[in-house]
């Protein structure tokens, strides 16, 4: 079939040869014409071979003309009468004749030997090309086609030889099954096809009936007839549909992930741009998205004026040394209102110069609001935990306002399909877990973040397996729950920690709403997944730190209030007693003065050790500041229970302690109140307790005692004897008297000693005994020293 072809193709060269024939025959008419026949005859070829002899061809030429002269020559010597010179020009002839006969052989061969090469090189390079090659001449009639034609179009093959015309290969190709109609009979799909040739240069697809793709290209060539090619595109086809594909699902999550994801360009002169900004933006700076990216450099002079020079700066360096550059802190929004923002970004160097980040950013304004309140108030960790959870709500509200918003958004999203491969970057380097879970509960998506929340490196160990199988087994249900209000609401968020790599254990914050596809058709539910571990770590260390003593570990004032509190509400439902025991440690100053500070410091943690030893479970024991120490007891059925529980602390507290190689003796007294015999307010059984220990210490110390009426009338008459000593002091009430000391022996005066008198207007002198030891718990003896 392509040797025929090629045979057609190669070109003819008649002249020469017509001429080296005349000349041929005029040598021929030497031998058996007579002189003025060979005249004619050489006149004749001379006549042809100067018209119509190519250039190149001169031996012919030459040829005519020596046959010319010799035949003139030849007819001189027969009419002189020259017998041997008409012999000598007979055997010249024969001569000429043979050479002439010779070089038509050796022309002949040589055309053919060209036309051989020829032949070859062209069926070599129409075999080499990994196209199909077609020629098709003025008639539309297969001239030649290689080997990959046959190979693209197997059903067809018996039509492809040269001859066959055009419609036929095209019609036989149609009711085969070897083309698509696309729903065209075959009459209109031969009409349609056909009407694609052109006089020009003509592009077009075709797709096969075993769904392989064709791209032809033909062009027509001089002679009427057009050439083409034929390429197989069917794997761009299928890369086109893959990234149109991945396209749609990166388009989708950029318009319902809860953050705002940008791109940022700075050129080589410094000038800021943002050619991409998702539509988050809207929610955080009130902000449409082509508008921030009409203004150019927008989102960076939103930065407070404090914080614009460190900014500024740090996006400098980030460009200089290709390093993430990330950036927490307050901006302006379009309605004046401060947020505060979390942003993370790479940069990338273009051969421009130019450096491109890609990044996300996170609004923190709620957890910047809870760790202020947790400073302020750190005791109220239930507003705390609720302002998290509003918090969690609030960023699946802002995934179903991204979805509602979607028809807003897709201007932007156009502007953004020139590069499907930036969607994929700005997803992957999100700080943020993504996490896509289909209809069916398999995982279809997760980003490098949630992969690397969960434990894994790759998503295909993660795609198509249940969410149930990656969340941990007392979590499934919570999570189960919050994905069918997200399915029923719009949206739904939940808390849940997930166990990943032996004993650690992350607090996540998982916020999901509904996935639309660009077809309205429901794909699931987008969740963000954020780690909130290191948050709840700081919370929890700073609540430990607002409800416990720094120095021995136990529960301060604050968390010993909320447990009397909660004691006495059970004992008011169960009946039975509460006893409050108020003690603090003799002999302690003396310890602090001899031995120092840090000796003072271990020994309140070794009784602090000690009271925890002596107390029982549902027992608090707490420290209330200094050397004084508190413990609430419940459920009581009897006094005997609380006097054993108050004779095993005050022994235990009398054993030595052995301190920095010190052996320290101290002790405790005790003061014990009840409820609800003494009182059944919690405020008034601490106070009780105390004016109860103040007995115990009057005592003698080492012992408890419990509150009876006569303390608080005591500790009523010493308040008042207290004012009384301050107004006395105001009012200079107080009097010296000097008593002499005399020596015995010799009954001389040898000195006097000054003694204070209280002179008070109403009651007149008031003994020392009765006001001193008032002046010296007050802290007034100093003032009445003076």
């Amino acid at each position: 079939m392509i040797e025929t072809a090629v045979k057609k193709q190669v070109p003819r060269r008649p002249f020469a040869e017509v001429t080296v024939a005349l000349a041929v025959i005029v040598l021929a008419g030497e031998l058996i014409l007579p002189a003025w026949a060979e005249i004619a005859v050489a006149v004749a070829a001379l006549l042809f071979a100067g018209l119509k002899a190519p250039s190149g061809h001169y031996v012919a030429l030459l040829a005519a003309v020596v046959t010319a002269v010799i035949g003139a020559w030849d007819l001189w010597a027969y009419a002189q009468g020259h017998e041997d010179a008409h012999e000598l020009i007979q055997a010249a002839t024969s001569i000429g004749l043979i050479w002439a006969l010779t070089y038509l052989c050796l022309r002949h061969q040589a055309t053919l030997g060209r036309a051989s090469e020829t032949q070859g090189r062209m069926m070599e390079a129409m075999e080499s090309i990994s196209e199909g090659f077609v020629l098709f001449d003025a008639d539309d009639r297969l001239v030649i086609c290689n080997r990959r034609v046959h190979d693209m179009y197997p059903k067809i093959r018996d039509l492809l030889v040269p001859g066959t015309a055009n419609a036929a290969i095209l019609r036989a190709g149609a009711e085969r099954g070897q083309f698509k109609l696309g729903g065209l009979s075959v009459e209109e799909w031969l009409a349609a096809r056909l009407a694609k040739r052109t006089e020009t240069d003509s592009v077009f697809e075709q797709e096969l009936g075993d769904g392989r793709w064709v791209r032809i290209s033909e062009r027509p060539t001089a002679d009427g007839g057009y050439a083409g090619i034929r390429t197989d595109i069917t794997e761009e086809k299928r890369r086109e549909e893959t990234l149109r594909r991945t396209g749609q699902r990166f388009r989708s999550i950029s318009a319902n992930v809860p953050t705002v994801i940008f791109q940022r360009l700075m050129t080589p002169d410094g000038h800021i741009s943002y050619p991409y900004v998702s539509a988050g933006v809207r929610e955080i700076y009130g902000f449409d998205p082509a508008e921030i990216m009409a203004k150019g450099n927008w989102i960076d002079t939103a930065v407070t004026p404090e914080e614009q020079e460190a900014y500024v700066a740090a996006i400098r360096r980030s460009a200089e040394t290709l390093e993430t550059w990330s950036y927490e802190g307050k901006v302006r929004t379009g309605t004046g209102e401060p947020r505060w923002v979390r942003a993370v970004a790479r940069p990338t160097r273009q051969d421009s110069g130019d450096v491109i980040w890609d990044g996300v950013c996170l609004d923190v304004t709620e957890f910047k609001r809870t760790e202020e309140e947790l400073r302020n108030r750190v005791v109220d960790l239930q507003e705390s935990q609720e302002r998290l959870e509003a918090q969690g709500a609030e960023l699946g509200a802002m995934a179903i306002s991204l979805s509602t918003a979607r028809d807003q958004a897709e201007t932007a999203t156009r502007r953004a399909e020139a590069s499907e491969q930036r969607y994929r970057m700005l997803a992957e380097h999100s700080p943020v877990g993504i996490w896509h879970i289909g209809t069916d509960g398999t995982t279809r998506y997760m980003n490098p973040a949630m992969l690397s929340l969960v434990g894994v490196t790759s998503v295909d160990e993660v795609t198509g397996r249940d969410f149930r199988s990656i969340v941990q087994v007392d979590s499934i249900t919570l999570v189960e729950r919050t994905i069918a209000r997200a399915r029923s609401l719009g949206t739904a968020s939940c808390n849940f920690a997930l166990h990943t790599t032996g004993t650690d254990v992350r607090q996540l914050v998982f916020s999901a709403g509904v996935l639309h596809g660009a077809d309205g058709r429901d794909e699931g539910v987008l969740a963000s997944v954020i780690d909130m571990t290191e948050q709840r770590r700081m919370e929890e260390a700073m609540l430990h730190m607002a409800q416990h003593d720094s120095l021995t570990g136990l529960p301060n004032r604050a968390l010993f209030n909320d447990r009397v509190q909660q004691a006495l509400a059970q004992a008011g439902r169960t009946g039975q007693q509460v006893a409050a025991l108020l003690l603090d440690l003799d002999r302690f100053k003396h310890v602090n003065d001899m031995l120092g500070h840090v000796v003072g410091d271990q020994l309140l943690q070794a009784v602090a050790e000690r009271l925890r030893l002596c107390t029982r479970r549902s027992d608090s024991v707490a420290r209330l500041g200094g050397d004084e120490f508190a413990i609430i007891a419940s459920n009581l059925d009897s006094s005997e229970m609380i006097e054993v529980l108050a004779r095993r602390v005050i022994e235990s507290l009398s054993q030595p302690f052995l301190l920095d190689g010190n052996e320290v003796h101290s002790g405790a007294s005790i003061g014990i109140t009840l409820y609800p015999a003494d009182t059944r307010d919690a405020n008034e059984l601490l106070r009780f307790a105390d004016m109860a220990l103040y007995r115990a210490k009057d005592v003698g110390r080492g012992t408890y005692a419990y509150y009876d009426q006569s303390m608080n009338d005591g500790a009523r008459a010493r308040k008042e004897l207290e004012i009384e000593l301050r107004r006395a002091i105001q009012e200079n009430q107080f009097e010296l008297h000097y008593q002499p000391t005399m020596d015995v022996a010799t009954t001389r005066i040898t000195g006097f000693e000054a003694l204070i008198r209280w002179h008070h207007p109403e009651k007149g002198l008031v003994p020392p005994n009765l006001f001193i030891p008032v002046a010296e718990s007050s802290g007034l003896i100093l003032p009445i020293g003076r």
